[in-house]
């Protein structure tokens, strides 16, 4: 609820001792810095990966907002969902009879049908508008731009809106088939560790959350920590 960061872990590390100030510093940095795991990347706040499942919730819940479905909305699963020519696979789960079981059981094909409900709401062949409506609830979840947290180095991720996809296709047409692996938390999207971790805290904490931060507080010192640290988002 605070949003204090307790731990903060980035793997491969490195022993800092190895940088010391000794006539071998310059030659240990080299290695470190051309090693192929890049310990020197910290993977907490500059790593960017695409999300999976936990994005799931963030569908079901711009959903919701937009009226476009119903907590107890039931959709049939055969293992995959089916567009015209195109297939995306599933799995064996129980039927999900409303979000909160595709949810439970990680429904693919669910999600697959209520982002399209998203992209679709202006019209099949508006699929712009759709998406870039979806961006703006993802820029209030702390999505695709910085937390700005108290350390250096942080990624924003990645939210493709229809400026991308219209660079990436061209001349070609995109709709809300040729993006829908977004809706599982694929796709173009990526997001930092951080912002996975304070979805979490938003999910837990109903919709609402602070800026992660490692300042506590201030001690022997008449001073607070700043203000956006200190306020719900």
């Amino acid at each position: 609820k605070s949003g204090e960061i307790l731990a903060m872990v980035s793997s491969p590390n490195f022993d800092p001792n190895l940088l010391s100030i000794t006539d071998d510093r310059g030659a240990m940095f080299d290695s470190l810095t051309n090693d192929p795991n890049n310990p020197f990347l910290d993977r907490t706040v500059s790593a960017k990966y695409p999300p999976g499942s936990i994005f799931k919730t963030v569908v079901g819940l711009i959903a919701l907002q937009e009226d476009l479905i119903y907590p107890n909305k039931a959709m049939n699963c055969t293992g995959g969902y089916q567009f015209n020519d195109s297939y995306w696979g599933c799995r064996s789960h129980p039927y999900p009879a409303n979000m909160a079981i595709a949810l439970q059981y990680s429904c693919n094909t669910y999600f697959y049908q209520v982002y399209r409900y998203i992209i679709d709401q202006y019209g099949f062949y508006e699929p712009q508008k759709g998406l870039d409506r979806m961006n703006k609830y993802l820029a209030d979840f702390g999505l695709g731009r910085k937390l700005n947290v108290d350390y250096p180095f942080e990624k924003k991720g990645n939210m493709p809106s229809s400026r991308y996809y219209d660079r990436q296709y061209r001349s070609a047409v995109w709709k809300s088939p040729t993006i829908i692996s977004n809706a599982i938390g694929q796709g173009e999207l990526e997001l930092t560790t951080i912002q996975m971790a304070n979805l979490a805290a938003i999910m837990a904490n109903h919709g609402n959350y602070r800026i992660p931060h490692l300042i506590k507080e201030y001690k022997n010192v008449d001073k607070e920590i700043p203000l956006r640290y200190r306020v719900k988002n």
